[in-house]
């Protein structure tokens, strides 16, 4: 699904993907641990799971693509929405470094 990701509009948005981009994985992260903590869990696991959790992943594209199908937003806005969520995917090595960190000091 993520074969349709042009490539050259992200290179043309750089600033705005990147911006868009650290948004969205802090939002997941932030809420994610909130809602961790809110069932019980410590804090440190909690981050860790905001942390691994926060990126976007190959559904993006499906719900994207189900939503534009649908006629929930247009085609445009889920090919943008397609190009924040490419980025993330490669924040998922550092992300688990942190979040083995993180887990390490709440110990």
């Amino acid at each position: 699904v993520g074969m349709s990701v042009d490539l050259d509009l992200i290179g043309a948005r750089l600033g705005t993907v990147v911006g868009l981009t650290v948004g969205l994985l802090l939002a997941k992260a932030i809420v994610t641990a909130l809602v961790a903590r809110s069932q019980g869990i410590a804090w440190g696991p909690a981050i860790n799971a905001g942390l691994l959790l926060g990126q976007g992943s190959e559904f993006t594209f499906v719900l994207l693509g189900a939503a534009s199908g649908a006629g929930l937003m247009g085609r445009a806005l889920a090919d943008h929405g397609g190009l924040v969520a490419v980025p993330g995917f490669r924040t998922t090595p550092q992300a688990r470094r942190k979040a083995a960190q993180v887990q390490g000091e709440s110990r």
